[in-house]
């Protein structure tokens, strides 16, 4: 290629070479995708830029022009879905990214080559011969094992316009690992992972925004409805000539059906009127149909809460973070959520309580998830099996990072340690504990205000109090004021003897509300 010269160049692509330009296309990715050795393989992938005119080369005898260079996209776009898939296997099928960051620099040329600005554009546009291919090579799975990373790929470049494209093929992907979960469970859940991500990307929760769009409203709007509201008023005082025709009418009419002077024929004409229909009243109550995005996140949870009992850790870690994200997309349908959560509670439980801690780390992500979403749906729930196991095992663990040194911040506990403080008070601001379990929170919190434990985690334990103040003042300020007041508390003015109790008997009042809350800890 390097060494042709003039309109020779143009030669190798007219429509007669077509049937060879395609062979050495399948014969490049043929080597790019199969070949063990990464220097043919980035050999191969160099070759098909050179062969769209898109490497950086400078030997090249000529440039293309704007016409040439569309004849040329023209010619290669019959090869396009093929390329695409075989580079998509590519890509996703290196490990050590040397050949995915070559495979996509090639398909980024194929995109300028095409006519394409961007690759999301090339999918959108292609999105129909691609996910044909899909749904095909899903039937096949054994010869097409990479199709789940094609798809995966497919859903991170992609906007939301692919949708409803793919919305056949997540079902047939829901089916296929429904039949092969234990053999092929790990690719598929890697793209319900993509796919979830895609979902909450393409489809952001705006009631928040739009709460404060509308108290933005609310406060430039406030004096001019006030204004309108009074000359509303004047306006609806205001009696008008009908007015009081209409009022002496109906008082005639009334008196003589008081009096029994009432004759047939307005009987009739009062039975001849038909009855007011209300035009919002549209019948029986008909929930409307889901959104598709809140159909497929409710599929696709119905699954993860199967696959949370997974024997592979890895499966689990993956699992949970899928279950994540279908929290964060049925947020807004509570109908939806609220059973899926009450049906995945046991297994989280279990793996919040007994797995191993990298589960744990993550069980409890979707955990402060769950609570930020649900609220008081699992109030009770987090009280009963979750609280008592995370409070005893911050006081179980806390000797053992006051002790420790510097090395102990990249352990797999502190991070656990570090997740479970940082979490914990959002969580009782949320979920509005009680009394009682706020004791149980601040018992084990408070260890950790210690100058001896790290400083993050004295940090995160002081945000813990920060949220406990929030959901009851008092009780966290007898108890913070019981461990150390910085000033002397001086009795009442004599002024105020009639106001409130005689100090010593309200001192010992309050000693003996103090000593109820929470026993004293020597740090």
């Amino acid at each position: 290629m390097h060494s042709a010269y003039g309109d020779i160049i143009l030669t190798f692509y007219e429509p007669s070479i077509l049937p060879r330009l395609g062979f050495a296309v399948s014969l490049l990715l043929g080597l790019a995708e199969q070949e063990k050795s990464k220097q043919i393989k980035i050999a191969a992938l160099k070759c098909l830029q050179v062969l769209l005119l898109q490497c950086d080369c400078d030997d090249h005898p000529r440039s293309l022009g704007e016409l040439e260079q569309k004849q040329l996209g023209d010619l290669f776009a019959s090869f396009l879905p093929g390329i695409s898939t075989a580079l998509t296997r590519v890509i996703t099928g290196d490990q050590t990214l040397l050949i995915s960051q070559a495979a996509t620099s090639a398909m980024m040329d194929i995109c300028h080559a095409c006519g394409y600005d961007s690759l999301q554009q090339l999918i959108n546009q292609n999105s129909d011969y691609l996910v044909n291919g899909i749904s095909l090579n899903l039937r096949h799975l054994s010869l097409h094992p990479h199709t789940p990373k094609v798809l995966e790929v497919m859903l991170r470049n992609s906007d939301a316009s692919l949708l409803p494209l793919v919305a056949d093929v997540v079902q047939d992907v829901l089916a296929t690992l429904d039949q092969f979960y234990d053999k092929r469970a790990t690719s598929f859940v890697s793209v319900l992972h993509a796919l979830l991500a895609a979902l909450a990307q393409w489809f952001p929760d705006t009631s928040d925004l739009g709460q404060l769009q509308e108290q933005i409203i609310g406060e430039e709007g406030s004096h001019l409805s006030q204004r309108s509201t009074t000359l509303q008023d004047r306006l609806e005082n205001i009696t008008t000539a009908e007015d009081i025709e209409q009022f002496l009418l109906n008082y005639l009419k009334e008196k003589d059906v008081a009096d029994g002077n009432v004759s047939e024929f307005d009987e009739e004409e009062e039975q001849s009127d038909p009855p007011k229909v209300d035009e919002n009243d549209t019948g029986p109550h008909v929930e409307p149909p889901l959104p598709l995005q809140i159909q497929i996140a409710t599929d696709v949870m119905e699954r993860c809460i199967h696959l949370l009992s997974d024997k592979n850790l890895k499966i689990r870690l993956k699992v949970l973070d899928v279950l994540d994200l279908c929290v964060v997309v049925l947020q807004s349908h509570q109908n939806q959520l609220l059973p899926l959560a009450h049906r995945a509670w046991p297994p989280l439980v279990r793996r919040l309580t007994n797995d191993d801690p990298l589960a744990v780390l993550r069980a409890f992500k979707v955990l402060r998830t769950l609570g930020g979403k649900c609220g008081d749906f699992l109030r009770s729930r987090f009280c009963k099996d979750v609280l008592p196991k995370l409070a005893g095992s911050l006081v179980a663990q806390a000797p053992v990072s006051a002790r420790a040194g510097p090395v102990y911040t990249h352990t797999l506990a502190f991070k656990l340690q570090l997740a479970v403080l940082q979490g914990l008070g959002p969580l009782c601001e949320r979920l509005d504990l009680g009394e009682g379990d706020l004791n149980k929170v601040a018992d084990a919190c408070l260890i950790y205000l210690s100058a001896k434990q790290p400083v993050k985690l004295q940090e995160a334990a002081r945000r813990v109090f920060f949220h406990l103040m929030k959901v009851d003042p008092d009780c966290t300020w007898f108890l913070l004021n019981e461990l150390y007041c910085p000033e002397q508390l001086l009795p009442p003015h004599p002024a105020c003897d009639g106001v409130t109790p005689p100090w010593p008997e309200a001192m010992a009042a309050a000693e003996k509300t103090a000593r109820w809350i929470r026993q004293p800890i020597d740090l």
